[in-house]
């Protein structure tokens, strides 16, 4: 009875820590945008500027890509807003609901926001391994001017 009541309670506590809030849906493999996303666009731009980069987002897309983990290909989600003049972008993992296609984003409980900017030729956040993020700099002249920010909200 303890056992139940303590799986009880800790399952009550950590859903009212999660704040996974949906921004759009899988439709046969496209990304749809389907929300009202001020409330994110509004957090990425005071994570901005906490961090004093300078910029504001102007676009934000739904995407997808891989990775390789023993030998098996790992597909994530990530949301991403783009800074004005393409000078770099904004990205936070979203997650799949397979039964719904909705697409989620964690606001609380460890989640990481990150931001490379420097570089307007493409400088853009990636994950490695579902790890860590890096910023994807294939267009820049010097890989240096591109430079990761990172954040983690509890």
């Amino acid at each position: 009875m303890k056992k139940i009541l303590f799986s009880l309670l800790a399952t009550i506590l950590l859903s009212l820590n999660t704040q996974a809030q949906k921004v759009g849906e899988n439709r046969n493999g496209k990304f749809v945008i389907t929300e009202d996303l001020t409330f994110l666009k509004e957090k990425w731009n005071k994570f901005l500027l906490d961090s004093k980069i300078k910029g504001e987002i102007v676009q934000i897309e739904i995407t997808s890509d891989t990775y390789e983990e023993n030998k098996e290909t790992i597909r994530y989600y990530q949301i991403t807003g783009y800074l004005k003049d393409n000078l770099g972008s904004v990205a936070s993992l979203v997650t799949l609901d397979t039964k719904t296609n909705f697409m989620k984003v964690e606001l609380t409980n460890a989640s990481t926001t990150v931001s490379c900017t420097g570089c307007n030729l493409g400088c853009h956040p990636r994950m490695y391994k579902g790890k860590v993020w890096y910023c994807s700099s294939p267009g820049c002249p010097e890989p240096a001017a591109c430079t990761k920010t990172e954040t983690i909200t509890f």
